[in-house]
């Protein structure tokens, strides 16, 4: 999660949440190619997981590990081409975000 916190951030801020006048690609291109090397040891972990029939980063149900580095993750979903070579990360991260609780709690964001 601390290994991809400030790009995942920084991939936020600049493919979406500022204003396009303020957006820099180059700096979001730059942290995209940093969260290349976590999510890699994520991929290759979740194949781990995959092949003893687990869907979960830590345990055979979701745990606070699986919450904690999706919500940290989920700020690089507009970096379509990270996602694309990380199929196994990338649906562990929908199944968390699609999650009921998360559902809700999107439901409440009042932006």
């Amino acid at each position: 999660m601390t290994e991809a916190e400030a790009d995942a951030l920084t991939v936020l801020m600049h493919r979406m949440a500022m204003p396009a006048e303020r957006r820099k690609p180059e700096l979001a291109e730059a942290a995209e190619r940093r969260l290349a090397v976590p999510l890699k040891v994520i991929e290759q972990h979740l194949q781990r997981q995959h092949d003893r029939g687990q869907i979960h980063l830590a345990a055979e149900r979701f745990t606070v590990a699986d919450l904690c580095v999706a919500s940290v993750l989920n700020w690089a979903r507009p970096a379509s081409g990270l996602w694309v070579a990380h199929p196994l990360t990338r649906a562990w991260l929908m199944r968390c975000v699609h999650r009921p609780a998360h559902q809700v709690v999107q439901a409440l964001d009042p932006s």
